[in-house]
């Protein structure tokens, strides 16, 4: 640009009997009389329906109302000094109502836009509107909430999906321990079958079996009474004979020249024969003692 383009738009800026403004659409700079400018700014506000005259600037109420809120914000501990302090405005802005001119609809006499502004130049700063900072604060509380809020969600989700895996590995497990329940049970059985087969049959050593006993000939014994004692240290006892069957193994097991001691004694009272199980002797008709 030359001095002359530069000095005429500083005319311009400083004509007072002109406006320029940015059109409402289409990015074009309009160059209006400000009279034209003026009446359609005081044919708008004077309407009614939308616009009504105020006695007194309400910013002063409004700006007490506001600070007393955020004092007792302060007080519930939901801010900080420091925060109270940022969300302060101590010289709030008055705003202000302009209007941009809609060219596209009549472009001698548009009629305007209006647009209120929160901000306004000073000399030294930048008057913020009452609300501004908080305003701000708020929107940024609001998205660290959301963005807690989805992390949340995704947790939830992530437990569910655990929570969904452990109900089926125990239910997994409810069924394998219902399975081995049932194994438990048939090994079970099967060890008492064995050991029903395997009773009498496993005797020690030198013993001899007749179901469901174990029996021991020894033939080192001189008296009852040391024969009583060395069955006794064996975890045994003289034989009781309970029956023809028992008495006739142990007939067809005495060797030749040998005598062995049974448990029948006297020796409680004489004559009166008793077992070393405290039953009394008595002879049956099938020949048992």
């Amino acid at each position: 640009m030359t001095e002359n383009d530069i000095s005429s738009l500083d005319e311009l800026v400083k004509n007072k009997e002109l406006v320029i403004l940015h059109a409402d659409k289409g990015g074009a700079v309009v160059v209006m009389d400000w009279n034209c400018y003026d009446n359609e700014a005081h044919r708008q506000l004077g309407d009614a329906r939308y616009y009504n005259k105020m006695p007194l600037d309400p910013t002063p109420v409004f700006s007490a109302q506001i600070r007393d809120f955020l004092d007792s914000a302060v007080d519930n501990g939901i801010i900080t000094s420091q925060t109270l302090k940022h969300l302060t405005i101590t010289d709030p802005a008055r705003q202000s109502i302009y209007f941009l001119p809609k060219i596209h609809k009549d472009l001698l006499h548009p009629p305007g836009r209006p647009i209120v502004s929160d901000l306004q130049k000073s000399k030294q700063l930048e008057q913020a509107n009452l609300l501004l900072n908080s305003s701000v604060y708020l929107e940024t509380q609001f998205a660290q909430a959301e963005m807690k809020a989805a992390n949340l969600s995704r947790d939830r989700t992530y437990l569910q999906m655990q929570l969904k895996q452990a109900e089926m590995t125990i239910n997994d497990l409810t069924q394998k321990q219902s399975d081995l329940q049932v194994q438990l049970q048939t090994a079970q059985q099967d060890i008492t079958q064995l050991n029903s087969k395997l009773q009498g049959k496993c005797c020690p050593v030198g013993w001899e079996s007749l179901s469901p006993n174990c029996y021991y000939f020894a033939t080192s014994s001189e008296n009852w009474f040391n024969a009583q004692t060395r069955c006794k240290d064996l975890s045994s006892d003289l034989v009781v004979i309970k029956g023809a069957e028992e008495q006739e193994f142990i007939k067809n097991r005495k060797k030749r020249g040998w005598a062995y001691w049974i448990g029948l004694t006297d020796t409680e009272v004489e004559n009166t024969w008793k077992w070393v199980d405290g039953s009394l002797c008595s002879s049956s008709s099938d020949g048992t003692v």
